[in-house]
């Protein structure tokens, strides 16, 4: 169907998602905020988590760690409150702010 499917994430140079790129690509986890390139034209994405109650294993998640690293390094216990404000400041800043603040969350 003559789609050609990209993804870019920060300033790194798109990467075609095909097989040949599958490993490559498997060594992007936790990315928050990216680009898909369909025929070159962008598409903003925020991957966020998921707004749910239940946290399953959200203390694991490197994104809310790379949060808690930029608000506060000193921080020693997590609790339902900074749940809270993790995720309302991906919605809030996907949503009603710039998206691409976000980037700063995608790595270390």
């Amino acid at each position: 169907m003559s789609f050609e499917v990209k993804i870019k994430i920060g300033d790194m140079d798109p990467i075609l998602i095909d097989y040949a790129n599958k490993k490559k690509l498997s060594k992007f986890t936790n990315i928050l905020r990216f680009d898909i390139l369909v025929n070159n034209k962008a598409i903003k994405v925020v991957a966020g988590p998921s707004p749910a109650d239940g946290d399953g294993n959200i203390l694991l998640n490197q994104i809310f760690k790379r949060f808690i690293k930029k608000i506060n390094p000193n921080i020693n216990s997590v609790d339902d409150n900074l749940k809270r404000r993790f995720k309302s400041y991906i919605y809030q800043t996907a949503l009603l702010g710039n998206p691409d603040d976000l980037k700063v969350l995608n790595f270390d």
